[in-house]
């Protein structure tokens, strides 16, 4: 379905789902966005990521990190952005089962953020 909108249209719904999150209705509009065809791509009809030879565990891990990062010294900060994904799950990368699972992981990070509140 995204593939289908315009780059203006693509911009102004995640500028809106991002003032939504972050609860910062000031939030400017992006500046700019980048949308694959890997769907209608004749050559590829989506796609899964792959691992390279020379990746680390460590590597896939830190996909998984929340932004904005805590810096030492400071207090956590307020997640603003999380990533799920297949090509986020240690175990099960470029599998459907990967995806699903990293989505798990994310909702269960923000269950236990907001649960302490």
């Amino acid at each position: 379905f995204i593939e289908s909108l315009s780059l203006q249209e693509v911009a102004s719904s995640f500028t809106c789902l991002f003032r939504q999150f972050t609860g910062r209705s000031s939030l400017p509009e992006l500046k700019n966005v980048f949308v694959t065809k890997w769907f209608s791509n004749p050559y590829t009809r989506g796609s899964y990521s792959h691992i390279s030879i020379n990746s680390t565990g460590d590597m896939i891990d830190l996909l998984t990190e929340p932004l904005p990062q805590a810096t030492e010294g400071s207090g956590s900060p307020m997640l603003q952005l999380l990533f799920a994904g297949e090509a986020t799950h240690r175990s099960y990368h470029s599998t459907t089962h990967g995806a699903l699972l990293s989505g798990w992981r994310e909702a269960e990070r923000l269950i236990d953020l907001y649960s302490t509140k």
